[in-house]
């Protein structure tokens, strides 16, 4: 087994495992090698001269109290169907802890698709410290509580400023430019829609009379001014809300607390700071 990291050659091959592991279509595949593909960024697994296994690492930031640190994603990890269960994504993992040591990277994150998933990379080094609130309302019970507000300043901001100050001060991962644009692509592909207010944002996708919102982030205080933009954006008789876990959501509303994502602390700053709870929002999934 070579692990290296990809080659301007390696292309071809890494379009193909993608292909084969997540049965994206062209388009997408070629957003991601458009927006955020770099070869020295992307690892691989190679047996008998073939790709046979890779991931990618999207250099990202996170906040965690007053500090950042460099933090970066672990995307797209896949091994061929003939070579699985054949050590190739454990030894990548360990290549991208070297990796990311050696560039001075203070975490490495990812996003498990399911609980099999999470004990997987529960014995490869990462702890769960993501997660996010789930509120599920009526349109009824969301209009009391928007109350008589008024929103009319969507789109006066971009998704980036929204996003930094619908954070701030809360443990979050900040977005690179690079993932919050192919990110759009992914959205628009599946009918999904942003909405940016000067205090909060959402990502909304409507599907029969239920709207999701797999974002629902506002300043303190700005519950009220994203609620009354949710609604005039959709005529959904329910809703889901997603939201970071130190939100301050209205008293009546109860939420159920769910695990999104998994952390291994790199540098020995990193390895210091206290994170649980933290705020993924985006999974490119």
């Amino acid at each position: 087994m070579l692990l290296r990291t990809a080659k301007t050659e390696d292309k071809s091959a890494l379009y193909a495992l993608w292909a084969q592991a997540f049965g994206d279509g062209k388009d997408t595949i070629d957003a991601f090698f458009h927006l955020c593909y770099a070869p020295e960024n992307t690892l691989v697994a190679e047996t008998d001269g073939q790709v046979r296994a890779a991931l990618y690492l999207l250099e990202n930031k996170m906040q965690v109290g007053e500090n950042i640190y460099r933090a970066a994603y672990i995307y797209a990890a896949a091994t061929e169907q003939s070579s699985r269960k054949n050590g190739l994504m454990s030894a990548l993992l360990q290549y991208a802890a070297e990796t990311a040591a050696q560039r001075q990277i203070d975490f490495l994150f990812l996003t498990p698709a399911d609980d099999g998933l999470f004990r997987y990379y529960g014995k490869r080094g990462f702890q769960t410290a993501f997660a996010k609130r789930v509120v599920r309302v009526s349109r009824a019970d969301l209009q009391k509580a928007a109350g008589e507000t008024r929103s009319t300043e969507i789109g006066a901001c971009d998704e980036q400023t929204a996003r930094q100050t619908a954070l701030q001060g809360k443990t979050h991962i900040v977005w690179s430019n690079a993932v919050l644009q192919f990110d759009s692509v992914l959205r628009k592909a599946y009918g999904g829609q942003t909405l940016c207010l000067p205090q909060g944002f959402a990502v909304v996708e409507t599907e029969d009379d239920t709207a999701q919102a797999t974002e629902f982030c506002f300043a303190n205080g700005h519950f009220s001014a994203l609620a009354c933009a949710l609604l005039q954006n959709t005529e959904a008789a329910h809703f889901t809300l997603c939201v970071p876990c130190c939100a301050a959501l209205p008293p009546q509303f109860s939420a159920e607390t769910v695990n999104t994502a998994m952390l291994s602390p790199i540098s020995a700053r990193a390895k210091a700071a206290t994170v649980q709870n933290a705020y993924l929002g985006i999974t490119l999934g």
